[in-house]
């Protein structure tokens, strides 16, 4: 007698598909290393039109060019960090790249980031494009069997070797969407001082100017850089009664809350006091403990 799902297991039929590649006498790949708008790096579809712009090719293989990529390493890493992480799952890649008679990679990625009207060339992103080409017996050549395929990332190092009158590159890079799994890593750069508030709307507020003014104070002081992080804090739509919910006595959550570097008196207006390193997050998470919802 078949088991209960029998018939519902003939409706699949399964089947062995083999490598594209496997119909070709031999075939190898070929790499390109593209510079890209942040605001623009997912929609390879049209930047890398033939006529676009708004990519810089960086190095390329199988060509003549000044700098050329000699070697590609592609891995798959899995790393768990004491649940800190939604996922510890990374695309990464290592390039080696190759200068004859020159050093001036990190030239061109300032000049490239200028290009494309990027402010700050270390937030630039890479467009790395695989292509497969394959040789049929006749000699003819086989782009299109295959991709190409896109990766869109960030470069985390870049090192550099000087020997025998040509210079070698390292360049580290890590698919972009996986900054969306690093952990929480904002904290204060300096005392905040104490911020007055008897509703949690008004201490986000002051919070988020605090926070403002010390991003503006240490942009006065560095040389390297001219715009200021920018950070916002809210509450997602609907929930903006959150915004009205007052405090009560510094006692409901004050000594309980076991987060280092905050410390909260009084009674109804409370005063917040948050020392250098604490984490936005705990600070938030500390005002979120003292209010009380009014229904």
């Amino acid at each position: 007698m078949p088991p209960p799902n029998y018939r519902d297991r003939r409706k699949f039929t399964d089947y062995y598909q083999d490598n594209v590649l496997n119909k070709y006498d031999s075939y190898t790949y070929k790499w390109k290393m593209m510079m890209v708008h942040p605001d623009q790096a997912h929609r390879f579809e049209s930047l890398t039109k033939p006529d676009s712009d708004r990519v810089v090719v960086m190095a390329e293989s199988g060509v003549e060019a000044e700098i050329n990529i000699q070697g590609v390493n592609q891995s798959l890493v899995l790393a768990f960090k004491k649940n800190r992480d939604r996922s510890g799952l990374a695309n990464m890649f290592s390039f080696n790249l190759v200068e004859p008679g020159g050093a001036t990679f990190f030239n061109r990625i300032i000049l490239a980031a200028n290009r494309l009207g990027i402010e700050n060339h270390l937030h630039a992103c890479y467009l790395l494009e695989l292509k497969f080409i394959g040789y049929n017996p006749d000699g003819t050549v086989d782009e299109d069997m295959v991709g190409p395929f896109y990766y869109v990332c960030s470069m985390t190092g870049l090192t550099f070797d000087y020997a025998d009158g040509a210079t070698s590159y390292r360049a580290d890079l890590i698919e972009t969407h996986q900054e969306a799994f690093k952990p929480q890593n904002l904290h204060l750069k300096q005392d905040m001082g104490t911020i007055q508030a008897s509703t949690f709307g008004e201490f986000l507020q002051k919070f988020e100017e605090r926070l403002k003014e010390q991003e503006e104070f240490r942009i006065a002081k560095n040389t390297n850089r001219s715009y200021p992080n920018v950070y916002k804090f809210g509450v997602d739509d609907g929930d903006e009664e959150w915004l009205d919910w007052t405090f009560g006595s510094s006692s409901q959550g004050g000594e309980s809350t076991n987060l280092g570097g905050t410390s909260v008196t009084g009674e109804g207006k409370l005063s917040f006091t948050f020392e250098k390193g604490t984490a936005v997050s705990d600070a938030i998470i500390v005002a979120l403990l003292h209010y009380i919802q009014i229904t």
